[in-house]
């Protein structure tokens, strides 16, 4: 996915003060989208919440650390601290801190401040939410802070976003959520919406053993367009697995093709993924470690 520079811009036209949706700037996120290996409505963990609050996660007490390199040429670095926790059987309490920043931003004679030092570009982001997992479906819901930075330019918002994820079968998975909805319902750039559904031809997650699970998905923006994404899952017994994902992007004035690859190892109460988005254009790709820890 690409940044959209006009929504970046209008930063600069925006009041540091707390409005019910995000700031512009938290279109940087769709830079640590690019390296999922699964629709983003199925992604799966503690810090998975950043995309459906309603990720599936271990019960009792789960904990989740994720870090994000993209290429050198955007000069941006993510990192994302998940956890949850199950406060009555089938009610959990999540949280959810972000922050993603721009580095080695510096101005030059044709800045439009005379300020020393660099220019500072962040989104970082705090949440709270509910998940409600009954015998099919797992409902969730998760409020977020966020505060941005352009430069001199400082800006906070408030969004709600509710997911859910479907068990129709021990083979068939259905997910869906919203992603950067304003608090007040109104119409904003920045949201989208996820879809995602995934089919185990051989083998089940329960059964464990060799599995193969085909998925698809699709991102709707709210400023128009679609993103189609589709993959195969590869599980090699319970502790090993290989996700590929194929993304096809055309909301943004333009189609682009671009491929996602993840490895998975879960040790007892560990997991430990490692996941590589190709860039598009030649930017160069983008890298994510994921740990997760369960209790």
């Amino acid at each position: 996915m690409h940044l959209r520079p006009a929504v970046l811009a209008a930063t600069l036209l925006s009041p540091p003060a707390l409005h019910a949706q995000a700031p512009p700037t938290a279109d940087l996120w769709l830079v640590v989208t690019t390296t999922l290996a699964v629709p983003p409505a199925l992604e799966d963990g503690a810090t998975a919440t950043l995309w459906n609050p309603a990720a599936s996660m271990a019960e009792d007490v789960a904990i989740g650390l994720a870090i994000v390199q993209p290429p050198d040429v955007l000069g941006l670095t993510a990192v994302t601290i998940g956890a949850g926790y199950e406060m009555l059987r089938g009610l959990q309490v999540t949280a959810l801190v972000a922050r993603i920043a721009a580095r080695d931003l510096v101005r030059t004679t044709t800045s439009p401040t005379s300020l020393p030092g660099g220019i500072p570009v962040y989104d970082q982001m705090a949440a709270v939410g509910l998940t409600v997992t009954l015998p099919t479906v797992r409902i969730g819901s998760q409020l977020r802070y966020h505060d941005s930075r352009f430069d001199v330019l400082r800006e906070q918002g408030l969004t709600i976003d509710v997911g859910m994820q479907l068990r129709v079968s021990d083979r068939v998975r259905l997910a869906g959520a919203t992603h950067l909805f304003p608090i007040n319902f109104s119409r904003q750039a920045s949201t989208d919406y996820y879809v995602g559904g995934e089919v185990a031809l051989l083998g089940t997650e329960r059964s464990g053993g060799f599995g193969l699970v085909p998925r698809y998905g699709f991102t709707a923006h709210a400023e128009g367009g679609y993103d189609h994404v589709g993959g195969l899952g590869i599980r090699l017994g319970r502790p090993l697995q290989f996700d590929a994902l194929v993304s096809r992007e055309s909301g943004h004035g333009f189609t682009a093709w671009r491929p996602a690859f993840a490895l998975r190892l879960r040790i007892g109460g560990y997991t430990i993924a490692a996941t590589r988005g190709s860039g598009v254009n030649d930017v160069g790709a983008t890298y994510r470690v994921v740990l997760d820890l369960a209790f």
